[in-house]
């Protein structure tokens, strides 16, 4: 989708285009963060915050395995139960010292005021382990 500032500057807006025609590369839709992670067989994942569809996936690097890491059916460790739509957005990836995950929601409201601030969220993820889901 093409788009004009204020000041008649055109550009593709990206946030519109995952899902044009034109634009459809991959199913990842619009990937925001990445971070690698080596396991402790030496194996290394590459994990991809993807924020349009609101998931993370993770890709094994030694076979090219993709695999859904989290996402809005991840369970809640409290609960039990889908975390659903609580988990909105994932922008940005960090590991720890102790490898836990930590993923961060852009939470753009819709009923937001121009120029108030974006409200964030942190997740933490247990350790991705070698026996683990990654």
């Amino acid at each position: 989708m093409i788009v004009t500032d204020p000041n008649g500057l055109t550009a593709i807006d990206g946030r519109a285009t995952p899902n044009l025609p034109a634009f459809l590369g991959t199913n990842f839709d619009r990937p925001e963060d990445l971070e690698i992670k080596t396991l402790k067989n030496g194996k290394q994942m590459l994990f991809v915050a993807t924020t349009t569809n609101h998931k993370v996936f993770s890709i094994d690097l030694r076979n090219d395995t993709v695999k859904l890491f989290a996402s809005r059916d991840t369970l809640d460790m409290a609960t039990g139960a889908p975390v659903g739509t609580q988990f909105t957005s994932p922008d940005n990836l960090a590991i720890d010292a102790d490898g836990n995950m930590y993923i961060v929601e852009d939470r753009m409201a819709a009923s937001r005021t121009p120029g108030s601030p974006r409200m964030t969220t942190t997740t933490a993820w247990p350790n991705p382990s070698a026996s683990g889901p990654a």
